[in-house]
């Protein structure tokens, strides 16, 4: 079977997406019958490059969210993450550039 994901490189949540796939993956009995293809794409390519964007305010803005729905998006990201899962959502999120595209 052929599974091709796509993922932007700095989406938190594509990132927690892969993680979860490839945690069940590792359990799957028929694993070695999994060809995984990655494909990169960006979310929001109207970004300009290069610039950083506080994570929070980009969701409350974007998406026209308060704080408290934000917060609520945090825990919901903490809950589903897997032991050895490291990623911060304080951080600021910073926007590709020209190289990481070509993934």
């Amino acid at each position: 079977m052929d599974v091709h994901i796509w993922s932007d490189v700095v989406c938190p949540w594509c990132y927690l997406g892969k993680r979860r796939f490839e945690h069940a993956l590792a359990l799957f009995d028929h694993r070695d019958e999994i060809r995984v293809t990655h494909r990169s794409f960006q979310l929001d390519p109207s970004r300009p490059r290069h610039q950083t964007t506080n994570r929070r305010e980009m969701l409350k803005s974007k998406y026209r969210l308060s704080d408290q729905q934000v917060r609520e998006m945090d825990v919901r990201m903490l809950l589903r993450k897997l032991p050895g899962i490291e990623y911060e959502l304080s951080k600021d999120l910073v926007s590709v550039n020209d190289e990481e595209l070509v993934l």
